[in-house]
């Protein structure tokens, strides 16, 4: 908190410093404001001759009036009005900085905004949540599910404090921490004959009806191209989506099968999926980003090392 403000000021014996009581402003400050100076105390919390005293002492240290009194009614001189300019500038700019400095504080305090992709929502974020809310019973969060497109504008717009996903292709200003590079499985209905293999291989996709994600703005999935693109004969592809959710639904209905990421597949096995390694490996890229200028939440920091922790023990490749 500022207690005094110093000026410099001159006369016949040259320059002198001059300490004025912050406080002292803020009295006369308000006196200016309300016109009388039972209406100042009120608005200080303080009585009517406490004012007076103050603005008594004020005009013997500047050493001119600030005020003509008449009945209770204080009328500011012209060096009264002309000191209240400059005061009323420093004052609406500190009166801000306390604004700010009280934002700040809840914005640490509160909990986080967390955004993610779809794949990342049905188990993985939850389990993240989970563990660390354990750990900090009065932890709260924001969860949005969102599309790369989507949370990326939200993370610019400094409405999310954490975004999970696939590695953005250009990241801009956000800040990024590797997380995991993930093993993509063969995910296949249950009573699939390649059940019956340990290791499924890309030569086991020969004659296979295949569910193929195909690329999006943002997420680029460019090394499933790459390998359909190997086999000769090009393999039988009868379904295209975009989210891996999809994918795993339509392997559940028995419709195909798919090369998909690991975070989801506890969802579906319930529902009928397995899944089985896959050869040769196919991974992607996920990280964590964070705004470079939003004041963070005081979570962020022990958040992103549960999200790391949370891959190893899931026994994820790490990042």
């Amino acid at each position: 908190m500022i207690q005094n403000i110093v000026f410099f000021k001159s006369n016949a014996f040259g320059i002198y410093r001059m300490s004025l009581n912050f406080r002292d402003l803020e009295v006369f400050y308000q006196a200016v404001r309300s016109g009388t100076l039972t209406a100042a105390a009120a608005a200080l919390h303080t009585s009517q001759p406490t004012v007076s005293r103050t603005l008594s002492k004020l005009e013997r240290q500047l050493g001119f009036p600030l005020f003509e009194r008449r009945k209770g009614h204080v009328s500011p001189t012209p060096e009264a009005l002309a000191l209240f300019k400059e005061i009323e500038q420093s004052y609406i700019g500190i009166e801000r900085i306390s604004s700010r400095v009280q934002e700040i504080k809840a914005r640490r305090n509160r909990g986080l905004n967390l955004a993610c992709y779809p794949a990342l929502s049905q188990v993985f974020l939850p389990e993240v949540i989970a563990h660390f809310a354990s750990e900090h019973p009065d932890f709260s969060a924001s969860i949005l599910v969102s599309g790369p497109v989507e949370a990326r504008r939200m993370m610019e717009n400094g409405e999310i404090d954490l975004l999970v996903c696939n590695d953005i292709q250009t990241a801009g200003d956000l800040m990024k921490i590797p997380m995991v590079s993930a093993r993509f499985q063969c995910v296949l209905p249950k009573d699939h004959p390649l059940c019956r293999k340990e290791v499924v291989t890309l030569e086991d996709l020969r004659e296979q009806r295949l569910i193929a994600l195909d690329a999006e703005p943002e997420l680029d999935w460019r090394g499933h191209q790459e390998l359909f693109s190997s086999l000769e004969p090009p393999p039988r592809i009868d379904f295209h989506v975009k989210r891996s959710a999809i994918a795993y639904s339509l392997v559940a209905q028995g419709l195909g099968i798919s090369i998909l990421e690991p975070f989801s597949a506890a969802h579906w096995r319930s529902s009928g999926v397995v899944t089985r390694p896959f050869l040769p490996e196919l991974k992607y890229d996920y990280s964590i980003y964070l705004p470079r200028l939003r004041a963070p939440s005081r979570y962020v920091d022990g958040f992103v090392e549960a999200l790391k922790s949370h891959c190893k023990r899931l026994g994820f490749a790490d990042g």
